[in-house]
């Protein structure tokens, strides 16, 4: 049995990579958003996984890291198991409800105005300044620094200033989003939803970043 469902149609169009001017206004909506997310009591939601470094829980299908690293190209191998094995909680980073998974392709603008964010599916509790790492991540051009990452971080925090701490943390908490995801496509693998070539170009965009943070 199939299942369909019909929606109000939300004006807009996805902002373009590089508009520095649109991106700006993304990253002082996703800083309203959090500030409204930050207010939910995790304790009154439903309960939700969160993603926050204990890369053996981000997949029912990957309980242990061994497997994935041992498929992945011999060239990789070891540089990928690396970052994997450093990637760790951080219990000292303020945590709220975030929208998990912030990027030009889950908005809408019309101009300048933001007047849709789009794809809740993971949202839930998180680091509060993951959101923004996502965000400059992916307005950052997959964290090649850019003007456009500039200000859409500009623009986030004039609307919701994180402490030192965080700020300093956004580099290791863009890495940590890139493992987890690396994870995840893995199990999606596993479950015959991504192909083997899926999972190797998640690594190679880890280790992109990786180098890029060097």
């Amino acid at each position: 049995m199939v299942s369909a469902s019909l929606s109000r149609r939300i004006p807009g169009e996805h902002p373009v990579r590089g508009d520095i001017g649109r991106a700006a206004a993304s990253g002082a909506a996703l800083a309203e958003l959090d500030d409204v997310l930050g207010r939910l009591d995790p304790a009154d939601l439903p309960p939700g996984q969160m993603w926050d470094g204990n890369l053996t829980a981000i997949h029912p299908l990957v309980p242990s890291l061994g497997p994935l690293i041992d498929g992945l190209p011999a060239d990789c191998r070891d540089e990928v198991a690396r970052i994997l094995t450093g990637v760790r909680p951080r219990t000292d980073l303020p945590r709220q409800i975030i929208h998990g998974d912030f990027a030009p392709s889950n908005v809408l603008m019309v101009g300048d105005r933001v007047t849709a964010i789009l794809d809740f599916e993971t949202c839930g509790p998180g680091y509060r300044a993951m959101d923004l790492a996502v965000g400059r991540y992916f307005f950052n051009d997959f964290g090649h620094p850019t003007a456009a990452g500039e200000a859409f971080q500009r623009g986030y925090l004039d609307r919701f200033p994180l402490t030192g701490a965080e700020l300093d943390s956004l580099p290791e908490l863009e890495l940590m989003r890139e493992a987890t995801s690396l994870v995840h496509w893995y199990g999606r693998h596993l479950s015959g939803l991504t192909t083997a070539e899926d999972v190797a170009a998640r690594a190679d965009r880890l280790l992109g970043l990786q180098r890029l943070s060097r």
